[in-house]
């Protein structure tokens, strides 16, 4: 479900879960995607908790203060995958960013 690459203040992170997975290489239009990515900057519950705001910009689960934020099919699918929600994916807001 987690991978990275690196390390040290070089690593990055990403999510690998089935779903997000999935839903990231089509998203993204790569089919050899590894995953998407996780914050690599910032505190200890920034870094490595949230989602990289260079891939999904205006994401809730993004680690940054943004004033119109997006709950997209990242986080649901997220959320799915870990077994404990069943989200309605009928509410996620309109998003568009890194798209093709």
């Amino acid at each position: 479900m987690f991978g990275s690459k690196g390390t040290g203040s070089s690593a990055s992170y990403f999510i690998k879960s089935p779903g997000v997975l999935a839903l990231g290489r089509e998203w993204f239009g790569c089919a050899t995607l590894e995953g998407v990515g996780l914050e690599n900057q910032g505190g200890s519950g920034t870094a490595g908790s949230h989602w990289e705001r260079s891939e999904l910009g205006d994401e809730t689960m993004t680690g940054a203060r943004i004033n119109e934020r997006r709950y997209s099919q990242f986080t649901m699918t997220l959320l799915k995958d870990t077994g404990w929600y069943e989200p309605n994916f009928a509410m996620k807001d309109e998003f568009t960013w890194g798209k093709d």
